[in-house]
């Protein structure tokens, strides 16, 4: 396979002395380190997945818990089903399980099955093909048929069925394997799919373990989904030191009450959540949590005021940025956010990782990020992706250098990122393309011109703004009903507004209007308010205030929402809805 060359100066470019450590070689295999943990914290609380529960208009929480024993055992019954499938090793197995406590199960039971996992993206209502089968290199569905379409593939292995299987089962140890496969960045129609190594995996879980000084006494709150490797990088080496792992339920990952609530537990160690999710949980939360030792960032910008907001609810904490792109496996490098001047950085290389910065000339402060170590030994299911973002190291045969696209700089040791080379950005841990979105906008007869861009909220997090100028039948609702039928959820623009035109900057290149010149931002505020006043008999409302401050309980946020919705079109569901408790934060 012929790759792109590599620029002839990079490898002059050293950011940082290459750290080899190969310890994590001892442990063999994930196998045999589960086994291990397993046999000696037999009755130790491996995962514990929360679930919210409405009963007579108040919400309450259960909690169900697994064991190390239970987990391995229960593996090995998933194990011997894909067996009895005659699912051959080295097969693909996609796993659609909404039940994550099932899904942890299954991920260790196609593991010990000899096979390579892929865990679907369930936010869609309709799984599209390339998300049950990767490249077109799967063939088999683990399911737990709560998504009825996926069980009507030829090859769907019903998860249920295992309740049946053995618990001892001839495990298939392999050391030098695929482990799982991941979606990362591109575009709808041409999504790129990276397989992974195990030795990789193994090396970045070894490291974590190190480097976070994780142990039994480790309780991970891990808030990112299932499909990122950020969340298999809490899974693993949550699991392989024998601590304690905490996940949301599906239905509730948009329920950042449920969120607030949890972290109220004096047990948590760590947390691992993007910029987006942090900002939103620490809306509801208002108590200092001392107890929570580490806080791992990652996917997205951090801004300085949501730093300043972390540092004051997590006094004790030490925040930490991981960095590193899906096809690097999971972490590259790690850096501390020790104030508000450093939020981009993205700190130094872990072990086995070496990194280079092609300044391009002597005179540039930034440049493109090259990666290269035991990370960088996957590849895309597309040969000629491949090709294009792994180049041949010239000074050490068989080993690749991966092509980021993200441009950087260097300060006294540490890497900061800078920004994209291209127009990408990222939204909620995705990689997003807002031309694709533009484009899919475009191609309406009805739609003249449109803009997206990315704007920062008051919270630290971010979203999406769509400007579209079209005809006076086309309206945010069917404008946002239109791109729901073309994206996934984090692709929907948080905004839309309809413009006469879109103005031109000083370049003569099109650039967004100012969002409170539309009249369209006058009319949202208006309807909102009256809608509050509606709901909590009040003429004196304030816009800065929580709902529930003025007055509000859960049975009249239902109130809430279905006016809401009755003004909107059913466009808002109410997991959205509880991410915003005042009217500005409504509005935007």
């Amino acid at each position: 396979m012929k790759h792109e060359k590599i620029p002839r100066n990079i490898i002059n470019q050293i950011s940082e002395p290459f750290h080899m450590n190969e310890e994590y070689l001892a442990w063999g295999t994930l196998i045999s380190r589960l086994r291990i943990i397993a046999q000696q914290y037999k009755k130790s609380k491996a995962v514990m997945e929360i679930k919210s529960i409405v009963k007579n208009g108040c919400v309450h929480y259960s909690e169900q818990t697994i064991s190390y024993e239970q987990l391995d055992k229960r593996s090995n019954k998933v194990a011997n089903l894909i067996q009895m499938h005659r699912v051959p090793q080295g097969a693909v197995v996609s796993i659609a399980i909404q039940t994550k406590i099932d899904l942890c199960i299954a991920i260790w039971g196609v593991i010990k099955a000899g096979c390579v996992f892929y865990v679907t993206d369930l936010s869609c209502n309709r799984l599209p093909e390339s998300e049950l089968f990767p490249g077109g290199t799967s063939e088999y569905i683990l399911s737990d048929s709560v998504q009825n379409h996926v069980a009507d593939y030829q090859h769907c292995i019903s998860y249920s069925d295992s309740d049946s299987c053995s618990e001892i089962c001839n495990n298939m140890d392999i050391v030098n394997r695929i482990l799982y496969i991941v979606r990362t960045s591109g575009s709808i129609s041409q999504p790129k799919h990276i397989c992974i190594y195990q030795h990789s995996v193994l090396n970045v879980v070894y490291w974590r373990i190190w480097f976070y000084k994780m142990g039994p006494w480790t309780q991970t709150l891990s808030l990112v989904g299932c499909q990122f490797d950020a969340f298999l990088a809490d899974f693993f080496s949550t699991l392989l030191c024998g601590g304690g792992l905490t996940i949301i339920h599906k239905h509730d990952e948009c329920n950042f009450a449920c969120y607030a609530r949890i972290l109220s537990n004096r047990t948590l160690t760590n947390i691992t959540a993007t910029p987006s999710l942090y900002a939103r949980t620490l809306k509801l939360v208002s108590l200092s949590l001392p107890h929570i030792q580490y806080l791992i960032s990652g996917g997205e910008k951090l801004t300085k005021q949501l730093y300043r907001r972390m540092k004051e609810i997590f006094s004790q904490a030490t925040i930490y940025n991981e960095y590193g792109p899906a096809e690097c496996c999971m972490v590259t490098t790690c850096g501390i956010i020790s104030d508000e001047d450093a939020c981009n950085n993205i700190g130094r290389p872990i072990d086995n990782t070496e990194v280079y910065i092609d300044r391009h000339d002597d005179k540039s402060i930034c440049g493109e990020l090259y990666i290269t170590g035991v990370g960088t030994n996957g590849r895309y299911l597309e040969d000629t992706l491949t090709r294009r973002a792994f180049l041949q190291h010239p000074n050490r045969p068989g080993q690749q250098i991966y092509k980021t696209g993200d441009i950087v700089e260097k300060k006294q040791g540490e890497i900061y990122f800078n920004r994209r080379l291209d127009d990408k950005v990222k939204i909620l841990g995705y990689l997003v393309d807002k031309k694709e979105i533009e484009e899919a906008l475009l191609e309406r007869v009805d739609i003249t011109d449109a803009k997206v861009a990315m704007e920062d909220m008051k919270n630290g997090s971010a979203i999406l703004v769509a400007y579209v100028q079209c005809c006076d039948e086309w309206n945010e609702t069917t404008i946002r009903a239109y791109l729901k039928e073309r994206f996934p959820y984090y692709m929907i623009p948080s905004k839309i507004v309809c413009v006469s035109s879109l103005p031109l900057n000083e370049h003569g290149k099109k650039t967004v209007p100012r969002v409170k010149d539309n009249p369209s931002y006058n009319d949202i505020i208006r309807i909102v308010s009256q809608s509050w006043k509606t709901v909590l008999h009040q003429d004196d409302i304030s816009p800065d205030q929580s709902f529930f401050e003025q007055g509000g309980n859960s049975l009249l946020f239902m109130d809430l929402f279905l006016l809401l919705n009755e003004a909107y079109c059913d466009i808002i569901s109410v997991p959205e809805l509880m991410e915003f408790y005042t009217i500005m934060d409504q509005t935007e």
